[in-house]
């Protein structure tokens, strides 16, 4: 599936909520921050609290310092009991940790995560169960968020059922709409979208069950109907997005831009193409005003599919240049080093006692184990240029195996002859191939066990690998030469792919 909805959903719904919800607050603050002159005790704990929750999505510094002066008034209060002492380290925490994730340092926000698990846990031993499994949820929905939002499918997937089940267990209808939505969502990115189908029809059934916001319907919409549209279900895909413009226009909700430009794609596929064009040009109009880059990509993308059926090949192309432009600009970072030592430490998490007095030498054999971790990878990422590996280093695995799938070496020699194509797609490869893009994939996924996209970009990029080494060219010529139309995105992405700038491999065959 492409990078642009990876990026489009994988914040996933309850983060969507929340910013949402929290946006009607920010005309208090000036007002509780003058309230907290003169107060003291609970009083005082609870504006900060409000402080902290409500600036933590745009005044993130400024946030954390209320969250801290919260916590040094909680621990002045003695008439607290230690329930409520934990149950406010855990709001506080909560808090932090999205904050975290909403900027980025994912790092910060997993680590968040395993502290607030060990909140929760201390919430069951007090007797407060129900308050632990909202926090275990949401840590898992942190998780999976990171994960998602990191291509992690797997990983993230089981985060999200971990939330589902969390949310069964209290039986609390709302979370469990949200539950199935992030999943959903996650198989949606993973390009199963036969398998996120059921998750989004279940939490619209009972959305309306519980006679929900219509913004939670909208956005459940957007994961469904896109799943309708990447099966080819056009009439399926026209009625869900039909409905969504009719909610955003009675409801006065935000993004009837993204839904005008998904009902334009619907369209498209039913043959309505005037009809789409008119749609797809009413959703860019006020896309471009907003600063949503990944809604832009969008449009520009099924522009260009709607003005190459228009018989306009001059703007199609005009409109696939932006959109790979924006889409390059939007790429995906890979995990950081300290994410991944993490990751170990998280795996055994719930199989550690709540207490660790006991086992108090397991905490300086974990440092020891990240450290050595590290300097392994420090190590056999410092050999290839000890070892003299570059010579031998752009024969990958396509070029030194026997391809025996006609259908695969048709796909790897049509990316090989289009190299220099810049607008190359998954989708115009199934156009050219007579197969839908989900047949595509399956096939795909099955004689390599990676997505077409995931392909397209290891043959660009190994290319590439070869080209700077055999010849002493310029980074950008050969970010061209193999469809990169930002030589920065292109170093960007083959340094996530190789851990090597494009300038370490220039001219070193047979060094």
């Amino acid at each position: 599936m492409s990078k642009i909805f990876k990026g489009l959903f994988s914040l996933g719904f309850i983060l969507l909520f929340s910013l949402t919800s929290q946006a009607k607050l920010h005309p208090k603050i000036d007002s509780m921050r003058n309230a907290l002159e003169g107060t003291q005790g609970i009083e005082r704990l609870n504006i900060l609290w409000f402080l902290g929750r409500t600036m933590i999505h745009h005044e993130n510094e400024q946030a954390n310092k209320f969250l801290d002066e919260g916590l040094l008034v909680m621990e002045s209060i003695d008439t607290l009991s230690a329930a409520n002492r934990q149950l406010t380290k855990a709001k506080f925490q909560s808090v932090r940790q999205w904050g975290c994730f909403e900027l980025n340092d994912y790092y910060c926000a997993f680590k968040g995560s395993l502290k607030l698990d060990s909140i929760a846990k201390v919430l069951v031993e007090l007797g407060e169960e129900n308050w632990a499994l909202r926090y275990f949820g949401d840590n898992h929905t942190l998780r999976g968020a990171i994960f998602s939002q990191q291509k992690r499918f797997k990983n993230a997937g089981k985060e999200f059922k971990q939330t589902l089940a969390k949310a069964y267990e209290l039986n609390d209808t709302t979370k469990i709409c949200w539950g199935l939505q992030n999943v959903g969502y996650n198989n949606l990115l993973s390009d199963s979208f036969d398998l996120a189908i059921p998750y989004f029809l279940r939490a619209d059934t009972l959305f309306r069950i519980v006679n929900t916001r219509p913004f939670n319907i909208v956005q459940n919409n957007f994961g469904l109907g896109k799943c309708y549209i990447e099966m080819g279900n056009w009439q399926a895909a026209e009625e869900v997005f039909k409905e969504s413009i009719a909610l955003c226009e009675e409801k006065g909700l935000p993004r009837i831009n993204l839904a005008q430009v998904q009902y334009a794609r619907a369209l498209l596929g039913l043959g309505k193409i005037e009809e789409a064009y008119k749609y797809a040009m009413k959703g860019l109009e006020t896309m471009e005003n907003e600063d949503k880059l990944q809604d832009l990509t969008l449009a520009y993308k099924y522009l260009a599919l709607i003005e190459e059926a228009r018989a306009n090949s001059s703007s199609a192309l005009v409109f696939q240049k932006k959109a790979t432009a924006l889409e390059n600009e939007n790429e995906d970072k890979q995990f950081s080093q300290e994410l991944l030592a993490l990751q170990s430490e998280y795996e055994n998490f719930n199989n550690r006692p709540a207490t660790v007095s006991s086992n108090w030498w397991w905490w300086w054999l974990l440092p020891l184990g990240i450290f050595l971790g590290g300097a392994i990878i420090w190590f056999i990422r410092r050999k290839p240029e000890e070892t003299k590996p570059l010579e031998i280093a752009w024969k990958n695995e396509l070029e030194t195996t026997e391809i025996s799938d006609p259908f695969l070496e048709r796909f790897i020699n049509k990316v090989q002859d289009s190299l220099q194509d810049e607008t190359l797609s998954v989708e115009g490869i199934a156009d050219e191939f007579k197969v839908s893009r989900v047949q595509l994939f399956k096939k795909i996924k099955a004689a390599t066990g990676t997505s077409p996209s995931q392909l397209i970009r290891k043959i660009r990029l190994e290319t590439a690998e070869r080209l700077l080494i055999e010849n002493s060219t310029t980074v950008s010529e050969v970010a061209y030469k193999v469809g990169f139309s930002n030589p920065n995105s292109f170093s960007r992405s083959f340094k996530d792919h190789f851990g090597k700038s494009p300038r370490d491999y220039l001219g070193k065959v047979g060094t």
